[in-house]
């Protein structure tokens, strides 16, 4: 008969030796975890999903030059003047309508 209390294992993912009642097996990794790192990953994810909860929302943009998509806080304060090719031309994207920002006119460099 196995005595369970005597029967370590190594755990995948800190190395440690650990009873074997104090383990489960995790799908992901595909073999034996200690019940801390499970845990561990627990906690990460839910520091995680509380942070990403507390960002505000994201604001889509398109430049109608360069075609380069990039997104910004909500907060941001945007100029107007794209990130990647420096002109103006750049569209906020809504679901319903696209804004074009920055100046009405062009500059001769622009050109």
């Amino acid at each position: 008969m196995w005595n369970d209390k005597a029967l370590t294992v190594t755990c995948k993912q800190c190395s440690n030796r650990v009873l074997i009642k104090e383990t489960i097996l995790d799908k992901k990794v595909g073999a034996l975890v200690c019940n801390f790192c499970v845990e561990k990953t627990m906690r990460e994810a839910e520091k995680a999903r509380k942070l990403a909860e507390q960002q505000p929302p994201k604001v889509y943009y398109t430049c109608t030059n360069c075609n380069y998509k990039f997104t910004r806080s909500i907060n941001f304060v945007f100029s107007g003047v794209c990130f990647y090719c420096g002109k103006y031309g750049v569209t906020r994207d809504d679901d319903t309508t696209k804004t074009k920002i920055g100046p009405s006119h062009r500059s001769i460099l622009d050109y």
